[in-house]
């Protein structure tokens, strides 16, 4: 299979990729661990999904701002009475995950749903966001 050909924009865009991602990074300051999140965006409104099995909803702060997502909480290790983990892989602790939006959002009518150890907070997109085409215009005579 031939090797594509190097074009100078598609490095700039990798490395751009890569740059906005560092960014959007930032250590979660007193977390124990932090849980996988996808965010979705639809037609009308962003969904974010955030894994929390073991998670109880009165556990959980959600907090939505025009361009993220903050959930914070605890998940609180199993207790089995008489047994001694053979093998323990899960994480447990205190989380603080603060997630980047792709496009603003209407903060007063999100909504939060923990449904089977999925969080799915749901907000309308905000009015006046998005690309805007301008017109070009001739100069007046």
């Amino acid at each position: 299979m031939p090797e594509p050909m190097w074009h100078p924009d598609s490095a700039e865009g990798s490395a751009r990729r890569r740059l906005d991602r560092l960014m959007e990074w930032r250590p979660q300051r007193g977390s124990d661990w932090t849980p996988n999140a996808d965010v979705i965006e639809g037609d009308e409104s962003v969904v974010v999904l955030v894994d929390l099995p073991g998670v109880e909803p009165g556990e959980l702060e959600v907090l939505c701002e025009s361009d993220a997502v903050i959930v914070r909480g605890e998940r609180a290790p199993s207790e089995r009475a008489g047994e001694q983990g053979a093998r323990l892989e899960c994480r447990y602790g205190h989380f603080d995950r603060v997630i980047r939006l792709p496009v603003p959002v209407e903060t007063g009518a999100a909504t939060a749903v923990l449904e089977n150890g999925v969080l799915s907070v749901t907000a309308p997109k905000a009015p006046g966001g998005g690309e805007h085409r301008v017109p070009v215009l001739r100069p007046l005579p």
